[in-house]
């Protein structure tokens, strides 16, 4: 049926998600898993700790939480085109 199809896509996906989670670099890992964390106001505000931790500006980080996201998304593709 449809819906398992597009439960098994998602749990094809999510294997894939993981295996490239993996892939980083334990310092991207963290910082990728703690740039989303929280929502809203507590979102802004761990983004804020986050890069005075790191010694660098919101943007410079949100430009980096970029460039994992970019390489996460296409490893995720070729991991699932490859299924």
């Amino acid at each position: 049926t449809e819906d398992e199809q597009r439960r098994l896509d998602q749990e094809r996906m999510l294997g894939c998600l993981q295996h490239c989670m993996e892939t980083l670099s334990s310092e991207n890992r963290k910082l990728i898993l703690d740039y989303y964390i929280g929502s809203q106001r507590v979102k802004i505000e761990n983004r804020r700790a986050m890069a005075q931790r790191l010694g660098i500006t919101v943007n410079a980080m949100s430009i980096r939480a970029c460039r994992i996201r970019e390489k996460l998304a296409g490893c995720v593709k070729q991991c699932v085109e490859a299924k």
